[in-house]
C-alpha cells in the first residue's frame, strides 16, 4: 500500500489521480502528473507534463524508495508553492557513507544500504538525471515521515541542503 499523508500531498498543490494500468499510485495537478509503475521486479517514478508523454525520473529496486522520490519531486513543487528556497544539488553527497553516487555512460546509479538490505536507484544521464541523484541521495535512508518533514522545513530539516540565496517573496 502507497502511504504518501495527504495533507502532504495537498500542501504540494497535488491529488490523488485515477490510476491507469499498471500504475501503483498517481499525483497530479493542472500542469503535471507523477506515478509509480512497476516494471517487471523494479519500481519506475514517471511524470508527464502537460502535452508530454511520460518521463522516467527513476527506477527503484524497492517501491519504498520509489515513494520517497515521488515525495521529493512534489515536494519540491511545494516548496516553491510555498515560497520556501530550493533544494541545493550537494557537490557531492552529505551524511558520508549513506549514500553512494556513481555516474557511468548508462546514468546515474545510488547505491544504500538498510538494515543490511542493499537499496538502488537509476537515474537518466544527463544534468536532470544526476541532479536528481544528488538530491535523492541525501534523503536515501530516510524515513518517510522524516523526508515529509524536511520538505515542509524552510531550512531542509536534518536531510536536504538549501539555497543560501533569499527566498522568493509573494506579492
Amino acid at each position: 500500500m502507497i502511504d504518501v499523508p495527504l495533507e502532504f500531498v495537498e500542501w504540494c498543490g497535488y491529488q490523488s489521480a485515477p490510476l491507469k494500468e499498471g500504475e501503483l499510485a498517481a499525483y497530479d495537478e493542472v500542469e503535471m502528473r507523477f506515478a509509480l509503475a512497476r516494471r517487471d521486479s523494479l519500481v519506475v517514478v514517471q511524470r508527464w507534463s502537460r502535452g508530454s508523454g511520460p518521463t522516467e525520473m527513476g527506477v527503484f529496486l524497492h517501491e519504498s524508495d520509489a515513494i520517497r522520490h515521488l515525495v521529493i519531486l512534489i515536494g519540491s513543487d511545494g516548496r516553491g508553492a510555498h515560497h520556501l528556497p530550493r533544494l541545493r544539488v550537494p557537490a557531492q553527497t552529505p551524511r558520508e557513507g549513506r549514500a553512494a553516487v556513481s555516474a557511468s555512460e548508462s546514468g546515474v546509479t545510488v547505491s544504500w544500504t538498510i538494515g543490511g538490505d542493499a537499496h538502488q536507484a537509476s537515474f537518466s544521464r544527463g544534468v536532470g538525471g544526476n541532479n536528481r541523484a544528488r538530491i535523492f541521495a541525501q534523503a536515501a535512508d530516510a524515513s518517510l515521515s522524516d523526508v515529509v518533514v524536511a520538505l515542509t522545513a524552510a531550512d531542509g530539516g536534518q536531510i536536504f541542503a538549501i539555497h543560501e540565496e533569499a527566498s522568493p517573496t509573494s506579492s
